[in-house]
This record gives C-alpha cells, structure tokens and sequence, in this order.
C-alpha cells in the first residue's frame, strides 16, 4: 500500500502521492498541472470525493477523488477485496464492462487489483450489457461482481457498478461498508496489481453468453406467437449482439438495427445524453421502423439494462411510457397464471399505482417499495412463498422473472416481442391492450418533470424539499391537497414528499446522484361507462390535468425563496384595423387548410418546438430559471418525443444558468439586451449589453429598434445601432424586436422590418411583450411581406418571431396559416420561425394531447 488515504486533509500531500501511483498519462498531466499552478483549483480537485453508494460511483471522466480514474477505480477495488476477505476465505468476483471510455482499463485494473489479493476473479473477455454481467454472477455463484457501465449518462462519463451475491445491486449496510474501507485505504501502486494472464484470473466468453440466452428464452411461454418484426438501435451501446442473438434464439426474426448506431462508439455522436427517453434520440429507430413496416421499435440504453418500446399508431410512432410498458407486460404475464396466484409484482412509489390494482384482481402479491432496483429485488425476500412474476420501475427499468435481479433489458425485450407476436395472432396491438386495461381499470396517466440545478444554486434539491416540508401545501393548481406523506418519517426513510389528491398523486425527491429534482406525478379516471367516447376524454382530461400538477408543484419546487411567482404574461393586441387578407388567412388554421402541409397534430408538435420559452419578470429568480428550463426540455410530462422548446430566454444576468442548465440538448440559451424593453439607453451601454450576454453562453440575442429615433424619421441613427448590435453578437442569433403596436400602419412596420434586416438581423420580431400590445394578424402579415420581398431580392432568409399575445392553440395555428401563406413551406421550421409567448406551451401542449387522442378535436 501506497501513500495517504482519501482521508488526508491537506490536498497538495494528496495530489503528490496521486501522481506517483496514476498510471494514465492523461490524468498524470492533469494533476501535475494543479500541482504546478496549486490554489483553489488544487484544493477543489482533492477536496471533492465520490460517494460510495448502492450505485456504487458515477461521475465525468479526470484527475482526482472526485472523478473517474485509474486510481480511484484501483482504490475502490482494494476496499471491495478487503471487504470480502472480511467475510469468505477465498471470495470470487465476476468483472465485466461496457464500451464507454476506459471502461476496458477500469474493469481490468478491477481484475488485477482483486487478483493480486488472492480473489478469483471471472474477467468477461469483450464489452457486454450489464445484464450479462447480473447474470453471471449468479450463475457462477460468486461473490459479488463488478460492472463497469455509466447507463445512459454523458459521453464524458463512467461508473462503477457492484452486485453481491445472488447478482443483486448492492445493498445497505454493505455499501457504507465498502464506503468507509475506501476512505481509509492508502492508494493502491502498481506493485500490488497481477498481470492479467495471472492464475487468479479466468476469462468468460461466449459459452457465458450462450447460457444466458437458454435461460432468458425460458421467459417465453410454449406456444406463444413469434412473428414480431422488431426495429432496433442499441444507442452505440453494447446491446446489439445479444439483442440479435436472443430474438433468434427465441424464434423471432433478427431485427432491422440502425446502421449508424449499431457498433459501440463512447463517443455517442449526434447523442448529448444516449437516453432513449431525450427527445430526438430515437429518431433513427422511428424512421427505420416507418421503412421496415416493423410491429415495435425497441432500443436499449448503452449497456442495455433499460428498455424503451414505441408501436406504430395512426401512421408515427408512439413511444410508450415506462409505465405503460410495465402495465401490458404485467397483464401478459399474469394472463399465464392461474388466478389466486401468488406470484409477486412489484414497482417504485414513483410508478403507477395500476400495477396494484391488477395484482389485486387477480390475487396476485405486490409491493411498493423506493426508487431503485436495489429496493425492487429486495421485496422478493419479503415474500419467499411468491415466485418473482415482474419488477419494474417507471425509468424504462424491468425485470421479468428473476434469473437477472436487476434490470434487464434483452429479457424484457424477448417478452414484448412475444406480446406483439400474440397480439398480432388475435388481430390487435398493444394499444388496443391498453385500451383494454383501461376499460377494465380506469385510465392512468403518468408523467415526470426534472428540475436541474445549477452552481449558482442558493439551495440544494434537497434542501428545496425541506422547504416545502417546513411549510405545507393544501391546494396545488386550484386542486385540494388532501393528505401529504413524507418518507423521511417512514420506517425506510427517504428524503422525498408524496402529495396526495382526489385520483391524483405526486412525489417528489431529489436525485441521489445528480443536482437535479424530480418531480413525479400521476392522475386516473374511474373505469368508463358503455359511452365510447368516454376513454377518450378521460386519457385528455387526465393528461391535462397532470400537466397543470405538475407545473404547480414544479413551480413551487424550484423556487423555494419565493413561494408565489407570476407568470409572465403578454398584453393582448392592439385594436388597429384588420385587413381582410391578414383576418382571412388568421381565421382558418393552417392545418385546416387544402395546401397545408401539416395535420393539426404535426402543426401542434412544430409550435411547441419553436417556442421560445421566456420569464422576463422583475423579480425574476434561479428558481424560476430552475422550473422554466425543466419544461423547455420536457414540455409535455407524459410524453417525451414532444419538445423541445427552440430556448429559454430570459435577462443577461441569469443568461448563464440557463446555458449551464441546457447544456448538451436542443434549448438554446436566449438573452434580452439593448436595454430591453425601451431601448433607449446610451448605445455604449447597450453594446456592453450584448457582450456580456454573449460572453455568458447566449446562443441568441434579442435587441429592441430605438422606435424613438425611428419614429422621428431618423432611420441612419436606428440602422446604425442595429449594426453595432449585429458585430456585438458576432455569429450568435441576432433577434430584432419591432414593439408593432407602437409603430401603428402596416407600412411602418415593413419599413422598420427592413431595416432590421438591411442591417443583418437573423429574424425580426413583432414586441417585447412588455408594451401593450403585441402581436396581430396584420403586424405578422406585414413582416412576412418584407421577408418576402427581401428573398425575392435575392437575400438570404430571415427568420419571424411572432411574440406578445399568442395564448391559444387556434391563435398560434392562425399564425401558422400566415407565415405559410407569405412565405411557404420553408419557413416552418424553429430555424425561421419562434413563437414568443410564456402562456402558449400549456395550451398547444395541451390541444396536442385532445387532438391526438381524437384526431377530429377542434
């Protein structure tokens, strides 16, 4: 043993013995630089620790305690071998990885530190999904096991995972255990590490593989149906190989896989986050299953212990949620046993409650327990006398049977194709299964919300919590409160909230892993009456009504300083004159029209995505950031292939949290500047304006017209300022910002756009939303008329933002009929055209929930 243990206070000691025993030269370089420039970023290095945890340790890729490295994966071994020897005179460990970066490095130091303490040690010989490595560990009879894997994390990410025996994830109190050994171990030299052709080291390969497949096919019923032709991406995880040879070994035909992410690639390219519930991620895997005619789309997480299921519907794909998905598979898998059955189910308190109702029917044993398959496999020792029927968990997380005790995606995926097959044997779909449920039991709807937090941060996630817990609700969204449950007072506590109301339920807790906040919620209808139709309101009025829940809560979450914040809201257009083409082309929705491109539903989707979503209150705080940027990337609650909003805008000092909290996806980071909203301050002032909000991470700038100057006929003076916003924003998105209700005629507002865009403006924009009034049909008409002319001129296309005023679906749809009426088909994209509205996402995602429960809505 080597050097100081994690437990050394002085950093600088810490850091010099780190560097004698790092054997990366990338993170040798790392450290030697901290050592060379010390200070606070020494100190910040070696201060911060990884918390050993029943997840074991996740976190980006560096130097030091508090990152992923050579050294810390060798330090965690050493702790993991001395805790076995405590308790088995010659442990076994099985150790397997996947294919991010330094995974290979970090499951073979695993190997060769256990090895080198006289443990035997099952080294998987390639990349392979964790749920191979779960398996082996039971069917080896190890020990424990190690699985070098980040899930769905960044690319910049790695993590080590540990199973104890019987395969299971960690559990307490053996994590604080290993947790404590550690903190107090010295760090660990190459001296104590065994070749990797060490006796102590046995290589698994593909018979491992081959006895996996025989006993995850054995989760298929005799006779079952195996026509599924199956869509598949493994998101350049580790999945594909198993994936293929599982469905054929299951009778399925081999899958249709998406070319561009089949082989492993740690790099995720087009991927900010590989998560198959990110909007975009499975645009791929759609638009292959479109042109294969697939019966599903499956796609694992990276190393493929997650599954995500999407079925064909009304000509698109519909990704199903984790909670649907554990629903239908619950009722096929309960289909095959007899009634009165004691076989267990189980989900998270954070999952649907309808899993209950179904064991309770069929006289099934369930339990609820915390978030976490640790907690889900756990129940089936409560319950020795119940064979383990499914475990899942709202995160796209299932376990059928239990010869894998943790999630499994490839098993649960061979059980999905099955149902398919079945389904498609009697002439119906997994939606149709739905529907049936829900007949049976009422609808549920359920959804989620994730509040991220940044450095700025006055509290913690948890601290948030606290806060509400301090100071109780009794109505949210205008709905009665009618009990609250707090799990820090259960016999299992946990730091999270659960608000009950009538057919509805929300819990809230925040990660153990990460600065964020998750919000869950769900809502449920009473089993419909004969009345077709009534299913149909039931899904649209519980989805709506679980939007507005879970923006309250969300609201009051993220804001704990404050608990009450307005809404910014727009004034309602001006009462000038309509003119007829402006009102006639505003009145018919352009999904209503003959030349539309679009139907209702897909007008519906493009709005939500070119809104830019915008608190510019006077008091506004973090918090309301917060709560804003948790909706921008998911507008929709329950349905994540709607979004994301085109960015969140707000003022320059609060320009760098969202940019920080938006990093990695679609929402770009929007500032005001140009002393917004007059624009009258001293031009000096102004330019420093667009600098700083630049030099924050603004993606786009929006700058308001000096009307003053304008509507004193001096044009060289307001063009002059619109080029020295254009150099200050540099190759940023530069957002001019008319004020049309203080313009007045339609011919001045032509004559203000194109000026704006004589001076290079990206897009031309109706109001600040801080006047009063907005934007108008004939305002909108009358910028697109000088955008027209400038392209027919031969310039480049300018985008129009049509902001202040813009409250309904209809309205938006009517501006819609507008912009494609002037300037056609191209222009309906977020790069030409944003919505500047706060109060608009509710009502479209709202009417896209109607209208694609009942295409016929209106």
């Amino acid at each position: 043993m080597t050097g100081p243990t994690l437990a050394e206070p002085d950093p600088t000691w810490l850091a010099q013995a780190w560097l004698r025993v790092d054997p990366n030269p990338n993170t040798r370089q790392e450290v030697a630089e901290l050592l060379s420039h010390g200070g606070a970023a020494l100190t910040e290095a070696f201060t911060a620790r990884l918390a050993f945890g029943t997840a074991g340790i996740r976190a980006p890729l560096g130097a030091g305690p508090g990152r992923m490295n050579r050294v810390l994966v060798r330090l965690v071994a050493s702790a993991l071998g001395t805790r076995l020897q405590e308790m088995i005179d010659r442990p076994h460990v099985v150790v397997g990885y996947d294919a991010r970066h330094r995974s290979d490095a970090f499951a073979h130091d695993t190997a060769r530190v256990l090895a080198g303490r006289g443990i035997q040690v099952s080294l998987i010989d390639q990349p392979r999904p964790t749920p191979l490595l779960a398996f082996s560990v039971r069917h080896l009879r190890a020990d424990a096991g190690v699985m070098v894997t980040a899930s769905h994390n960044p690319r910049t990410d790695n993590g080590y995972k540990v199973y104890w025996h019987e395969g299971e994830p960690l559990r307490s109190p053996i994590d604080a255990e290993i947790a404590a050994l550690v903190n107090a171990a010295p760090l660990v030299g190459e001296d104590e590490l065994v070749a990797l052709d060490h006796s102590n080291i046995t290589e698994v390969d593909h018979q491992m593989v081959e006895a996996y497949l025989g006993s995850v096919t054995a989760l298929l019923h005799g006779g079952g149906g195996r026509s599924a032709r199956v869509a598949y991406t493994p998101l350049h995880g580790v999945g594909a190989g198993l994936m293929t040879h599982a469905l054929q070994a299951g009778g399925f035909p081999p899958p249709a896989i998406v070319d561009t992410e089949a082989d492993p690639d740690p790099n995720f390219p087009g991927m900010a986050f590989p998560n198959p519930e990110e909007p975009g991620v499975l645009d791929g895997l759609f638009a292959l299953a479109a042109k294969t005619e697939a019966d599903v789309a499956l796609a694992n997480d990276p190393d493929a212990d997650r599954l995500a299921v999407a079925v064909p519907a009304d000509g698109a794909w519909r990704l199903l949620s984790g909670d649907e998905v554990g629903i239908v598979l619950a009722d096929h898998l309960l289909r095959q046993l007899p009634l009165g059955d004691a076989g267990l189910l189980v989900n998270t308190i954070v999952s649907s409650r309808l899993l209950e109702v179904m064991a309770a029917e069929h006289g099934a044993t369930f339990e609820r327990t915390l978030v976490g398959f640790k907690h889900i496999m756990a129940a089936q020792h409560h319950h020795p006398e119940a064979p383990f029927v499914l475990g899942y968990e709202e995160a796209l997380g299932y376990c059928v049977g239990n010869l894998v005790r943790d999630k499994d995606g490839i098993g649960a995926a061979l059980v999905i194709a099955e149902l398919v097959s079945d389904l498609a044997d009697a002439g119906e779909s997994i939606l149709d299964r739905l529907d049936h449920i829900h007949h049976r039991f009422g609808v549920h709807v359920s959804g989620q919300r994730t509040v991220r937090y940044g450095d700025e941060a006055a509290v913690s996630p948890a601290q948030a919590v606290d806060a509400l817990r301090a100071a109780p609700i009794d109505t949210l969204a205008d709905e009665v409160v009618t009990s609250v449950t707090d799990l820090a007072q259960a016999d299992n506590p946990t730091n999270a909230l659960i608000f009950n109301l009538d057919h509805a339920r929300l819990t809230a807790r925040p990660s153990g892993t990460e600065a964020k906040l998750k919000i869950y919620g769900e809502t449920w209808a009473e089993p419909p009456t004969d009345d077709p139709g009534q299913l149909t309101r039931d899904r649209t009025a519980s989805r709506q009504r679980l939007n507005r829940l879970l923006d309250a809560l969300g609201g009051l979450l993220s804001d704990p300083e404050r608990r009450q914040t307005a809404t910014a809201t727009a004034a309602g257009p001006g009462d000038h004159d309509a003119a007829d083409r402006a009102q006639a082309l505003f009145g018919e929705p352009l999904s209503d029209r003959a030349d539309s491109p679009l139907s209702r539903a897909a007008a519906l989707r493009l709005i939500v995505r070119c809104i830019d979503l915008t608190t510019l209150a006077g008091d506004d705080t973090p918090g309301r950031v917060r709560s804003l940027c948790a909706q921008a990337r998911r507008p929709d609650s329950a349905d994540p292939t709607v979004g994301p909003t085109a960015a969140v805008c707000v003022y320059p000092n609060l320009v760098g949290l969202v940019a920080e909290l938006c990093q990695g996806t679609r929402v770009n980071a929007a500032s005001v500047a140009g002393a917004f909203p007059s624009g009258l301050s001293p031009a000096s002032v102004r330019i420093v304006d667009v600098h700083e909000a630049i030099a924050a991470g603004a993606d786009e700038v929006d700058v308001v017209l000096n009307r003053s100057a304008f509507l004193a006929g001096d044009t060289e003076q307001a063009q002059a300022e619109l080029h020295e916003y254009r150099r200050a924003a540099r190759s940023k998105l530069l957002k001019v910002i008319l004020e049309v209700d203080e313009l007045g005629a339609p011919a001045a507002i032509r004559k203000a756009a194109g000026l704006a865009i004589e001076a290079g403006a990206d897009f031309i924009k109706t109001s600040t939303g801080k006047s009063s009034g907005g934007a108008t049909p004939e305002s909108v008409l009358a910028m697109a008329e000088a955008i027209a002319a400038h392209t027919a001129a031969g310039g480049e296309p300018v985008g129009l933002k049509i902001s202040g005023g813009v409250r309904t679906a209809d309205e938006a749809l009517g501006y819609l009929s507008i912009v494609h009426a002037t300037l056609g088909a191209a222009w309906l994209t977020p790069s030409r055209l944003r919505f500047g509205a706060s109060s608009l996402l509710g009502a479209v995602v709202g009417d896209l929930a109607a209208t694609e429960a009942d295409p016929s809505h209106r």
